[in-house]
């Protein structure tokens, strides 16, 4: 879990160095969690699909209800993400606009369509190889109006995340002896052709909730260490 402490120091400068109302997010507890394919089957009938199907969250233009949040890291620094989604498009958050782009670091910003979200940058030469790894991504909703508002904080560990997809995409292909899925699959590893650990540089895309989207709040996440 990141330190709270993490997130008051970067909680300055979200939104292009607009102050907003900010307090510390309570994380999210106390949820009955359901199962997989409960939560493929609701996601499917959102998008008024009802035969079994995968679902990939990140693909933001069959699932409008989430969008696209790509990371990248290079030679063990150089943050850089975008958000894309089905409305208003892609918006890039470059290098300079990160708090603290290194092992332990933190930086939160804010888009109107997912709310408040951040990274935590948890090791160096991690699971991912060399370089900037293991990023754990929190989400929660600020109120500008509130200085003791807003929602409480989710975290998704992205790196585990990945691993799942990673390990039911080689069950599909009859690689690994584990039961297949249908999701829903969160995050992955974007690696063209190559290992995510052979190269320096770090890529990561996951399919964030929108505002107001709760098919996921109930979705019992993996964790790297847990």
């Amino acid at each position: 879990m990141v330190a709270f402490r993490n997130w008051i120091s970067v909680a300055l400068a979200i939104s292009g160095g607009t102050v907003l109302g900010y307090s510390v997010p309570a994380t999210v507890s106390s949820i009955v969690k359901r199962g997989r394919a409960d939560i493929v089957k609701e996601i499917l009938k959102a998008i008024g699909v009802f035969t079994d199907d995968t679902v990939y969250t990140w693909d933001f233009n069959k699932f409008p209800q989430y969008c696209d949040l790509y990371l990248e890291t290079n030679n063990g620094g150089h943050c850089y993400a975008t958000i894309e989604c089905k409305k208003d498009g892609k918006k890039f958050y470059e290098e300079k606009t990160w708090n603290d782009c290194s092992v332990g670091g933190s930086s939160a910003f804010d888009d109107p369509r997912i709310g408040a979200w951040g990274v935590t940058w948890r090791t160096r030469d991690g699971f991912e190889g060399e370089g900037l790894t293991e990023p754990l991504l929190s989400t929660w909703e600020i109120d500008p109006n509130n200085l003791f508002g807003g929602g409480p904080m989710k975290e998704w560990d992205v790196t585990a995340l990945a691993i799942q997809y990673e390990k039911a995409t080689r069950c599909g292909k009859g690689i690994a002896p584990l039961k297949c899925d249908n999701g829903p699959f969160i995050c992955r590893f974007v690696t063209g052709n190559e290992n995510i650990q052979d190269s320096r540089k770090k890529k990561w895309s996951c399919g964030i909730p929108i505002k107001g989207e709760k098919s996921l709040d109930t979705l019992e996440l993996p964790k790297l260490n847990g």
